[in-house]
């Protein structure tokens, strides 16, 4: 396996980062994409068994995040799928067309679920995070959201440098000391680190309560949905009545841990995703 850091330029000049865990020209293509607070790079344990495992890898910074270039107060879902279109095509035109996409962190998933819907090159999607559709009840109080969102747009405009404080929910589940402390040691190590860009925090709301969000259509290939029991963001329930709504084929995957599970567990949960994908390729 070949590990390089490759750079694609953009039409506006701009060039985006990924992480390219190689291996031949023939091997299965996946795309690994994570919530957006810093390089992927910097979690690569989450993705390299992959790599390890045979896969030819394509981890990314999305324009403005980690290593690629641009503002992140440009941060749109019109961004999110022109990044990953230009992805795609790299692979096609450099390495073959059998493609499949992992969104392998909580925001990740649902950046990873809004891309698939509406998207058809995709072979299979496996997602770790996930999203229903004008259900933002994960994150905060539904009724708070739809006061807020359109206060959210007027204040990208007049400031959209704006970050906003964010902190972990309380958690008290299976492995709550573990977890808290990991998130304690993070923001210590990296102060703001979890603080949100006001564009990021509207692009969220576009992709869970826009009329035009194509979080309305169901993932249009094979998908893997990882379900940790004890998740601190998505509780069984959500995650049950997702993963009922949407079409076969599809399999789910229960983790008997926590929301950091995909860290801890990297090496089953690449198992598991890799499996996913040889079994759609």
């Amino acid at each position: 396996m070949i590990d390089k850091n490759h750079y694609i330029k953009k039409e506006n000049g701009n060039r985006l980062y990924v992480n390219i865990l190689e291996n031949s020209i023939e091997a299965i293509n996946v795309i690994y994409i994570q919530t957006p607070i810093g390089s992927v790079a910097e979690f690569k344990e989450c993705y390299k068994p992959l790599g390890e495992a045979g896969f030819n890898v394509f981890a990314i910074d999305l324009s403005g995040v980690g290593e690629s270039e641009g503002e992140i107060k440009n941060f749109s879902t019109n961004i999110l799928n022109e990044d990953i279109n230009i992805l795609v095509e790299f692979i096609k035109n450099n390495y073959n067309e059998n493609i499949h996409f992992f969104g392998g962190s909580g925001i990740g998933g649902i950046l990873g679920q809004y891309y698939v819907s509406g998207n058809n090159n995709i072979k299979s999607f496996v997602q770790y995070g996930l999203a229903i559709y004008k259900d933002i009840s994960i994150y905060m109080n539904p009724v708070s959201s739809k006061i807020m969102y359109p206060i959210l747009k007027v204040l990208r405009k007049v400031s959209p440098n704006l970050k906003l404080k964010f902190t972990p929910n309380k958690f008290n589940g299976k492995n709550a000391e573990k977890e808290n402390d990991w998130y304690k040691d993070l923001m210590k190590k990296k102060p703001g680190v979890m603080d949100m860009n006001i564009s990021v925090m509207c692009t969220l709301f576009d992709i869970f309560l826009h009329r035009t969000s194509s979080l309305k259509n169901k993932p249009s290939c094979p998908t893997l949905v990882f379900a940790p029991k004890h998740d601190r963001y998505f509780s069984n329930e959500y995650i049950r009545k997702y993963y009922d709504w949407i079409e076969e084929p599809k399999s789910i995957y229960e983790i008997d841990d926590s929301h950091l599970s995909f860290l801890w567990h990297a090496d089953i949960i690449c198992k598991k995703a890799g499996e996913w994908f040889e079994k759609n390729s």
